[in-house]
Formats: structure tokens, sequence, C-alpha cells
């Protein structure tokens, strides 16, 4: 399962976004707005104060080796974040 795949089941199981919302968004070639901490801060947003992200694991590729291995994220949604 790769990285998006895994994060349209998240939008699934946490009621994000519902299965024919989520399939015209693919279909119109765009991605879920549920990314990390570090995607939303480099387009100028931040988590809410209280809001609780969903803790998931997503690959990442080793810089040294090249090898991709599962590791714990926690993925916020745009409703979740906030301008800063």
């Amino acid at each position: 399962m790769n990285n998006l795949q895994r994060i349209c089941e998240i939008c699934l199981l946490n009621n994000i976004y519902t299965p024919n919302e989520l399939q015209a968004l693919l279909k119109a070639g765009k991605e879920p707005a549920v990314h990390t901490k570090n995607y939303w801060k480099k387009v100028g947003k931040i988590p809410r104060l209280n809001a609780t992200g969903i803790e998931t694991k997503l690959w990442i590729k080793n810089q040294s080796n090249g090898e991709y291995y599962l590791r714990k994220t926690i993925l916020y949604s745009e409703s979740m974040v906030e301008s800063i």
C-alpha cells in the first residue's frame, strides 16, 4: 500500500471525506487535504490549539541507502489547521 492509499483509507475511517467525495477528488487529479504538520507549516498554516492529529505510519525514504521504511506520522486535515 502506498502513502496515497494509506491517506485515503484514513480519510474514510475518520469521516474526513465520503467515498463519493474522495472518488471525485481523485478523478480530478487532486489529493486529499490531509498532511503532516511540516507540510502545513510550509503553506503558512498550523494545527489549531486543541486539534488532535491522526496517527498513522507512512513510507519514508532513507537518504543514506535509498530504502523505504514505515515511520510514525501525525496527519492533520484542512479543517484542523488555521493560518499563521
